[in-house]
């Protein structure tokens, strides 16, 4: 489990967090003047068990499980 949190304002992380389709998600972030990115929140969301936001969108929660194999 890791959380990071900044000092920033954050950000709407439900709106922002479809990465279900990268054309769209980069044609949004150019519609508000954005540069490309969100890369590295579609490789969290496909790579990690769990990721959780707080309200303000400054601070995340991420979660990933490993389990013990026995040969």
């Amino acid at each position: 489990m890791i959380k990071v949190t900044d000092e920033g304002g954050g950000f709407d992380a439900v709106k922002h967090f479809d990465t279900s389709d990268y054309i769209k998600l980069q044609q949004d972030r150019e519609n508000i003047g954005k540069r490309n990115g969100g890369f590295g929140l579609a490789i969290a969301k496909d790579k990690l068990d769990s990721i959780t936001y707080n309200k303000k969108g400054n601070a995340v929660l991420m979660v990933k499980k490993f389990r013990k194999t026995v040969s």
